[in-house]
Order: C-alpha cells, then sequence, then structure tokens
C-alpha cells in the first residue's frame, strides 16, 4: 500500500475511503484492511504457537503491563458509572469482556516475546567482525556526506510544434536547457562556503509566496548515503552520487549537475566518512516563557547564555573531565529538587549523559550537526544555541560496542537490513508450518472493533471542534 486516508474526519471504513494497492489501482480501505486484518491473525497465532513450542512464558514486565491495562479499565469502567465488559463492548465491540481481553493480550505479549526471541537470535549471527567484512567490500556504500542542494532550476522537455522538424526541436531544447543552466551557473559563481549557499538560496526565493522559506533547511542534504543520491538519475547514471563519492571529492568542492528534468548545484560540505554514533554530555537551559503578547529579549537570550558559559567556566575550573561535568550534573539535580536553582531561565531537568546517539535522535539541528561535525574529536565542548535555549555540550567519544569496536552508523543499517530480511523468512517459513485459516467471524470481529475505536475518535475529533467553535464564537 502506498498512501493511507488522510482526512481523519472519515472512517476507514467508509465505501468513498480509499487507498492505493499494490497494483497501483485504487482499492477500498475496507478491503485492504480486511487482509491485512487477516494477514495479522495468522503472523499472532504462529508465533503464539512458537512461543509455546520454545517454552515461553510471560514475562515479569509484560504480567504487570497486562494487570496494569486492567486496572485502568476497570478505573474508567468505574468513572463512567459502569461495569469493565461493557466498558469494553463500548471501547471495542460487542462479545469481548475481560476475561476474553486478558487472554488476547496474554497472547499477543508472548508473541511478542517469540519474535523479540527470534530476532535476538538472528542478530547473534552477524558479529560485528561480519558485518566489517560487508563493510570492506564496498566501503561507500556505507559512508557519509553532508551535502547543499539547490533543487529549483527545473528543465523542462518540449514538445514539437506543428510542423517543427525533429532538428529545430533538439536546437530549441538545446537554447531552453541552456538557458536553465545559466541560472545555475550564476548561483554556482557567488557560493564560497555554506552560509553564502544559503544567503544565495534565499535570495531567489519569492517570499511572497513562501514566506515561511528556510533557505538553511531546504538546501541541507546531511547524513546521507550513496543509495539516497542514486535517485538523482540522467539517462540511466547517477550523476550527483558519481560526483559526491569520487575519489578526488574534498570538503568545499561545487558544480552544477544535470540529472533528467534538473539542473542541481550542489556544495560538500564533508567529503564521505565513516559516521558514529556519539556518547555525549549536554546541560540544557531553555529561553524563559514571555508575556503574555509579549516577545522574548535579546538581553533575556544573553542571561540563558551567559548561564550556559559560567557553568561551561565552573567545569574547567574543576579540571574540565568527564567526572566533573558529572559532578556539576549531579549537583544541578539535587538543586532543581529543592527549588534552590536559579528561575532565570526555565531550566529542564539535567540530561547528563548520552550514550549511542545517532542523527535520528538528536532533534535539535544546531546541537545536531555540532555533534556529528567529521572533525568532532573526543572531549571537544562548547555551548551552542538550540532552537529554545543554550546548551553546554561535552564530546566525550564516539560510542563503542563491548568488542571495543567503533559503532559506525553503517553497522545498524547493515544489521537492521539482515535482520529484516531473515526474520522475514523466518516468519513465513513459520506460518507455512501452521496452516491457519483467519476464521470469517475472527476477522469480522477484529474489523468491528477496528471500526469502533475510529469512530469513538471521528466523534471525539468532532466534538473537539464544536466545542471550539462555540467558545470562539463566544469570545468573539
Amino acid at each position: 500500500m502506498k498512501d493511507q486516508a488522510t482526512d481523519l474526519s472519515l472512517s476507514p471504513f467508509d465505501p468513498k475511503n480509499k487507498t492505493t494497492g499494490e497494483n497501483g489501482a485504487d482499492v477500498p480501505m475496507k478491503d485492504y484492511l480486511t487482509t491485512a486484518t487477516e494477514d495479522n491473525i495468522k503472523e499472532l497465532l504462529t508465533l503464539y504457537q512458537e512461543a509455546l513450542k520454545n517454552g515461553i512464558t510471560l514475562s515479569d514486565e509484560n504480567k504487570k503491563s497486562i494487570d496494569e491495562s486492567i486496572a485502568e479499565i476497570k478505573k474508567s469502567a468505574a468513572q463512567s458509572q459502569t461495569s469493565a465488559s461493557v466498558y469494553l463492548t463500548a471501547s471495542y465491540t460487542k462479545g469481548i469482556n475481560l476475561s476474553r481481553y486478558k487472554k488476547i493480550v496474554e497472547r499477543a505479549s508472548l508473541a511478542q516475546q517469540m519474535a523479540q526471541k527470534k530476532q535476538d537470535e538472528i542478530k547473534a549471527t552477524y558479529p560485528n567482525a561480519k558485518l566489517q567484512e560487508e563493510y570492506v567490500d564496498d566501503p561507500q556504500a556505507f559512508q557519509t556526506v553532508n551535502l547543499r542542494l539547490y533543487s529549483k532550476f527545473a528543465t523542462t522537455k518540449l514538445t514539437p510544434t506543428e510542423g517543427e522538424t525533429d532538428e529545430a526541436l533538439a536546437q530549441r531544447q538545446a537554447k531552453a536547457d541552456a538557458e536553465v543552466k545559466a541560472k545555475a551557473d550564476a548561483f554556482l559563481a557567488k557560493v564560497t562556503n555554506e552560509p553564502t549557499f544559503i544567503a544565495e538560496a534565499l535570495a531567489l526565493a519569492d517570499l511572497k509566496t513562501t514566506p515561511d522559506y528556510n533557505a538553511d533547511t531546504d538546501t541541507e542534504l546531511y547524513y546521507t548515503d550513496r543509495s539516497n543520491l542514486e535517485t538523482y538519475v540522467k539517462g540511466g547514471e547517477k550523476p550527483i552520487a558519481a560526483w559526491a563519492y569520487a575519489a578526488e571529492r574534498k570538503a568545499g568542492d561545487k558544480a552544477v549537475i544535470q540529472t533528467d528534468d534538473h539542473y542541481y548545484v550542489v556544495f560538500m560540505a564533508d567529503a564521505p566518512y565513516q559516521l558514529a554514533t556519539a556518547d555525549y554530555y549536554s546541560i540544557d537551559l531553555t529561553f524563559p516563557t514571555p508575556a503574555e503578547g509579549k516577545t522574548l529579549t535579546e538581553e533575556q537570550k544573553l542571561e540563558v547564555r551567559t548561564q550556559a558559559e559560567t557553568l561551561l567556566k565552573q567545569w574547567q575550573d574543576n579540571g574540565g573531565k568527564i567526572e566533573n561535568f558529572e559532578a556539576i550534573v549531579a549537583e544541578r539535580a539535587k538543586n532543581s529538587s529543592t527549588g534552590s536553582a536559579s528561575e532565570s531561565a526555565e531550566q529542564e531537568a539535567p540530561t547528563g549523559l548520552t550514550e549511542a546517539a545517532a542523527p535520528s535522535s538528536v532533534t535539535d539541528t544546531a546541537t545536531k550537526h555540532w555533534l556529528f561535525n567529521s572533525k568532532r574529536a573526543a572531549m571537544d565542548y562548547d555551548v551552542i544555541e538550540t532552537a529554545g535555549g543554550y546548551s553546554f555540550v561535552l564530546f566525550a567519544k564516539q560510542h563503542t560496542l563491548e568488542d571495543g569496536a567503533v559503532d559506525y552508523v553503517w553497522r545498524s543499517t547493515l544489521l537492521n537490513k539482515h535482520l529484516e530480511e531473515d526474520y522475514a523468512k523466518w516468519l513465513k517459513e513459520a506460518i507455512a508450518e501452521y496452516p491457519f485459516e483467519a476464521k470469517p467471524k475472527g476477522v469480522e470481529y477484529a474489523l468491528k472493533s477496528a471500526q469502533t475505536m475510529c469512530e469513538n475518535y471521528i466523534k471525539a475529533q468532532q466534538a473537539q471542534t464544536d466545542y471550539s467553535s462555540i467558545m470562539n464564537g463566544a469570545g468573539s
């Protein structure tokens, strides 16, 4: 399936609600859900049987989670002044009670434990040494590049006018393409570094049409790999990937590159390198919330920055080592719990150590770019302006695995690829061993449960909309 419904006011079971099937044709969402439900039932029952065969019993954690879930249902039912069974029927569908609910959840939990056991077994068959061998076979496939890419110089494929010869059309096409390329070349000529690249992109933006255009984020193509760049194609070739991964490529290189439908301006921020996960420490200070109708002043921002710089100096004066950072974090945590921390900035809980961070797990852009700079070295530190304040950040080191190997991002990429492929193969074979037929009543039961939850959600959303309309009307 390619697309799911995005109109939350329309139930997935409404006949008008359709999605794109594997063959590209529109299919009713209900038909898609019916097939998916049958597949999920087969998968769950297979994993449940495999769990029994492997002697798996409910973990203490899952037992606790199920008990808490049932307690929450009873509490909600009591608040609604009804029984748990009536509450479950209203929430899901007819025929479900606490006993059946518990049985379903227990089986699902055992199935999940079995899935986790199998995945752990598969991971164990791919030690770091084996993954390293794969990397050595084609290192470029897993190396990271950081680019700036401007993508707004599109070319148009012309069609012949009446009586126009192929030669005349080719000349007209060449002239049109040359005009687009000239614009791209003019852009490139003004680029000397990333700031000038961003500035030129902003200068060309139509801010009347797109007032929120952000040239920085629009042109940024960071932490990408060869497979992503290979999607830019010209006549079957992959020119941007070829340029970025050329042996002579270095930071600061720039080019105009033609594809089938664009002239792209590219700037190499970081040539191919091995991106590793990071172990780092941080103390985050957030800007105070301005009074209603007010904006944050530069003085308020400066005060928060000064606090972060004071922490940095305190760390340096105490020795500038990891244990000194940890001591500051512990002190701030203690002060925070007793209410003695400074109130001039809205302080988050002291962050302390974050291990094995990847770019995808670091939400603040400035912090992310600082941490994963290709030149970052152990014990680097800085005060960074974030989206909501300032952070004092210490890069401890590249994260290492149990065998001492650096935890390069390509390792998890390779491991996850093998895990996905091998688990899917095992599950398919396991399902074949248990020829369950998803009973029509079971499928209908599951679908009705899903339909009830969807309709309850839609009603809740509509009620919220109606309430907002009433309140807005009352205030006008």
